[in-house]
């Protein structure tokens, strides 16, 4: 299996496979699922070579924040906001917080969200192929970049 790219023994279901490539996720990155589908999608995700992935309920301490590249959301629309509100702590500067919506108008909380806790969307993309799924890049507010 390449360090670089998923196996394909066992793909993903589309909508996801979609969804990961929306995100620039990568097997040697640290995924977090949450919501009521987390466990089928976290298999999932294993299934698909991806090694490094956890359920996350919610972030309670220090020691667990900024520890995922990516950040996957599941379940019902009305509450998505709410788990945001509880798992982004867990993004690392950088990282992306992804979601299958409703409509459009299920992204606000999410965003509201992310910025309550200290975080800038940098870059966002919507794919309407795959389920009307919704990925943002997020930084934490106040991280100075290096000049290099």
């Amino acid at each position: 299996m390449s360090l670089t790219e998923p196996s394909n023994s066992n793909p993903p279901d589309p909508p996801l496979r979609r969804l990961l490539r929306l995100m620039g996720a990568r097997p040697d990155q640290t995924i977090s699922v949450a919501g009521p589908d987390a466990l089928d999608l976290m298999i999932s995700l294993c299934r698909a070579g991806y090694e490094r992935v956890e359920c996350a309920r919610q972030a309670t301490c220090a020691g667990a924040d900024e520890t995922s590249d990516l950040l996957i959301l599941t379940g019902p629309a009305e509450a998505l906001g709410g788990l945001a509100a509880r798992t982004a702590p867990l993004l690392r500067d950088g990282g992306v917080l992804a979601a299958w919506l409703t409509s459009v108008e299920d992204d606000p909380p999410i965003r509201g969200a992310l910025l309550v806790h200290g975080m800038e969307i940098i870059t966002s993309a919507l794919d309407i192929m795959g389920g009307l799924a919704v990925a943002h890049r997020v930084r934490r507010r106040g991280k100075l970049a290096l000049v290099g």
